[in-house]
């Protein structure tokens, strides 16, 4: 049987593979991009026509979007639209004051990855930047680190089972190393490291976004090339993310 949590996780996945169909949706089609039975797709399908994200269509076998879906769809990015407009001013202080680039990562929460929304460079002609909407494991980084401390204590564990090598071929810490960090990470509220496992050569500051819900939502995390990292700046950048980090939950409560 199935648990509550892996039929959560399959609905997740069959929304999120929704958008790659261009016309009617069949079952035998969502089977193979999935790679999941058809049986399985089609008890999938039936939960989603009852939560009125899909739709038979009349005479024929196949499914269409129903509004369900696009009202969800409509909620997310206007969340997400929200939250990068609350923090492209803050993106734009932190620059300023360090020199260094600085970027919005966002939580997702399906698949324990964090995505980079936004960000504003470095004027310096050195200087590293992140990719745009690709995903990363919140295992790696200074902004996997600060979301990391903050969700079930277990994930840990499992996503070290997952990624034992960093995207820049470092090895993972020890389950007890990684635990530690996240301790000292949620006693300081903040995450540094000069490590180097997302961006190699690189040194980075990270401070966590909470939601209205007081949940970790997103990170504000500057990066800059490790020989131009300076520890004598590392207490005022700090001190300075984390209040921009606070003014940015401040207006989510507000808009909440």
């Amino acid at each position: 049987m199935t648990s509550n949590n892996g039929t959560a996780e399959r609905v997740i996945t069959l929304l999120r593979s929704l958008g790659s169909f261009d016309g009617p949706i069949h079952i035998s089609k969502v089977a193979k991009l999935l790679n999941l039975p058809e049986s399985t797709v089609h008890r999938l399908i039936n939960q989603m026509v009852k939560l009125g994200f899909l739709r038979r269509a009349r005479g024929t076998h196949h499914y269409q979007i129903e509004m369900g879906a696009l009202r969800l769809g409509a909620a997310i990015c206007q969340s997400t639209h929200v939250l990068v407009e609350l923090a492209i001013p803050s993106l734009h202080r932190i620059v300023r004051a360090s020199k260094e680039s600085c970027s919005l990562g966002l939580y997702n929460d399906a698949d324990a990855t964090v995505t980079f929304a936004a960000q504003v460079q470095s004027p310096q002609a050195i200087r590293y930047f992140v990719d745009l909407f690709k995903t990363e494991s919140v295992l790696w980084g200074t902004s996997g680190r600060v979301l990391l401390a903050y969700l079930a204590p277990q994930l840990a564990e499992v996503l070290l089972e997952g990624n034992p090598i960093s995207p820049t071929g470092l090895v993972a810490p020890s389950l007890t190393e990684l635990q530690e960090e996240l301790a000292l990470v949620r006693q300081r509220g903040y995450a540094v490291s000069n490590r180097g496992e997302r961006i190699a050569n690189s040194s980075g500051i990270a401070v966590p976004i909470f939601s209205s819900s007081a949940r970790v939502t997103g990170c504000l995390a500057l990066a800059t090339p490790s020989f131009r990292y300076s520890k004598r700046d590392e207490p005022c950048l700090i001190a300075l993310m984390k209040n921009e980090a606070a003014k940015i939950a401040a207006e989510l409560r507000g808009s909440g």
